[in-house]
């Protein structure tokens, strides 16, 4: 069963899974053990959450620009049929250190994420700022599941 907009609110760290559909697209849901919680995200929201997905060590923000290939793979995959020059234009707006955009798609990832599951355990789940001054996503490997 999927929640379109789940209200439920979880206690425990579930699985969460990214997967691409038939479709091509991308959905990246939370598996409890009686529903689908999804989480609904934009193509630049969702290239970013998955990015971090895969960074457990963490991403110093001014190390962004060193990922930007990485970015870009991710950015062309999440959103098909993009240019190459919006493709490259929306991670160079991402990458770049005057703009708000990275703090604003982490901002909007994580109110996503709290209004979805709930405060009490979304930590697990959102783009934290570390004390070791790096961006991760805490929740362990083993509670993800990336299918493409």
């Amino acid at each position: 069963m999927l929640n379109e907009k789940s209200t439920k609110k979880i206690e425990e760290p579930y699985p969460l899974i990214v997967e691409k559909g038939k479709n091509g697209k991308f959905r990246i849901y939370i598996k409890t053990d009686v529903s689908e919680i999804e989480l609904r995200l934009d193509f630049r929201q969702k290239m970013l959450y998955i990015f971090f997905l895969g960074r457990n060590e963490g991403v110093l923000f001014e190390n962004l620009p060193d990922h930007f290939e990485k970015l870009l793979e991710l950015y062309k995959k999440v959103r098909l049929n993009v240019s190459e020059d919006d493709a490259r234009n929306t991670i160079l707006s991402l990458t770049n250190d005057n703009d708000n955009v990275f703090k604003n798609l982490k901002a909007n990832i994580n109110k996503e994420i709290r209004n979805a599951i709930g405060i009490e355990i979304s930590n697990h789940y959102t783009i934290n700022h570390t004390a070791k001054g790096t961006y991760s996503i805490s929740l362990p490997p083993e509670l993800v599941d990336l299918r493409f």
